[in-house]
């Protein structure tokens, strides 16, 4: 079963793989393509963007946004719960015990 921190391992891990320009980069775009579209990914393709989403969410940097004044910002307080919760879900269906799932039929994308 997979931990936490075995997450944290891996984002450390593939961050430091990721090209320093890796954002808007043709690998980026054949990344996400491969992931999302053609579903033919490798596991270090799937590993690069699920970081780069855990990155754009703020997942990894737990800081309260503040304006100049810092003061907290309700509104961007509320997107940045917003986005870790997306992670949090990814998480959460990433750390489950497979063997503890119910079996289901596939029906979607046979």
């Amino acid at each position: 079963m997979k931990t936490f921190l075995d997450m944290a391992a891996l984002q450390a891990q593939v961050s430091r793989e990721m090209p320093a320009e890796y954002e808007g980069s043709t690998q980026a775009y054949q990344d996400f393509n491969a992931v999302f579209i053609n579903g033919n990914a490798t596991s270090v393709q799937a590993q690069r963007v699920l970081t780069q989403l855990f990155m754009w969410c703020g997942f990894f940097q737990p800081e309260i946004p503040v304006d100049g004044e810092n003061h907290v910002m309700p509104e961007n307080l509320l997107v940045k719960a917003g986005t870790q919760q997306l992670c949090k879900q990814i998480l959460q269906v990433l750390l489950v015990d497979p063997e503890n799932l119910p079996k289901a039929e596939e029906t979607y994308g046979d």
